[in-house]
């Protein structure tokens, strides 16, 4: 009997991207917001935006720094927010672990019929063919279907019921 958890979610390298590049993405965006907002005041019809005026008021340094440090805090709030949406699944022998933001769903394996992916959706069936779990995923499906096989789950390449006109998922 397999003793180990495998788990499927975002790679170190792939938190990192998404850390850094919204990160940067602001940074960058907020140093370079006076120079935006010059241009943007040469389209006609923005010229006489409050906003733009109001931000085209202000020392361009200022306003640099200030909205740097506005947009380096609104990518990283981006990305607290992509880690909390990413799907995360623990498997093992008896049963799956799949954790979305805050919540947790817990599968026993004995309940499950058939896993597979279909349109970049994680399907998960019961014993009666009913959709008990269905999430978008952007892990390889080789990588998927690899991690549940090593723990001898029902892998499936497609809906083993799709055919079936009584279909309840």
């Amino acid at each position: 009997m397999n003793h180990h958890v495998t788990k499927l979610g975002l790679t170190v390298f792939e938190r990192a991207l998404i850390l850094v590049i919204p990160t940067a993405i602001g940074g960058i965006v907020g140093w370079f917001l006076p120079v935006i907002v010059s241009g943007l005041k040469r389209i006609p019809i923005l010229s006489s935006n409050d906003l733009i005026m109001l931000i085209d008021s202000f020392h361009s340094f200022s306003v640099s720094v200030i909205a740097m440090i506005i947009g380096i805090i609104a990518g990283f709030i981006l990305s607290i927010i992509i880690f909390n949406e990413s799907l995360n699944i623990f498997i093992d022998d008896t049963k799956i672990k799949l954790v979305i933001k805050e919540e947790e769903t817990i599968i026993s394996k004995n309940m499950v019929s058939a896993i597979f992916i279909e349109e970049k959706q994680l399907k998960l069936l019961d014993n009666e063919g009913k959709e008990i779990f269905s999430r978008e995923i952007d892990i390889p499906t080789e990588k998927v279907k690899d991690a549940f096989l090593s723990h001898f789950y029902p892998w499936k390449n497609e809906d083993p019921y799709k055919s079936c006109s009584n279909y309840g998922g």
